[in-house]
């Protein structure tokens, strides 16, 4: 360490102090890594259960389909019976 270095200043008895901006900022940046680790270690189970959410939608988009084709043939299946009584 350098005394003109500007996150550092040094005392009469030679020891360094470091500024608290400094040191704020260098937690901060140390928590923002580990948040950053976290979400990465997390990522591959989010991205497992979004294909998960994706297979669910279109497995319900299928039903979905399948009800309406159901329904529509119901009601041409009760228009003609109703018209010829």
């Amino acid at each position: 360490m350098r005394a003109s270095d500007s996150s550092v200043e040094v005392t009469r008895t030679g020891l360094p102090r470091f500024r608290l901006g400094t040191v704020r900022q260098s937690r901060r940046l140390a928590e923002a890594e580990t948040k950053l680790a976290t979400l990465e270690d997390e990522l591959p189970a989010a991205e497992a259960w979004q294909v998960e959410l994706e297979a669910r939608h279109a497995s319900l988009l299928d039903d979905s389909i399948a009800f309406n084709k159901l329904i529509s043939v119901s009601e041409l299946f009760i228009t003609e019976r109703s018209g010829r009584h």
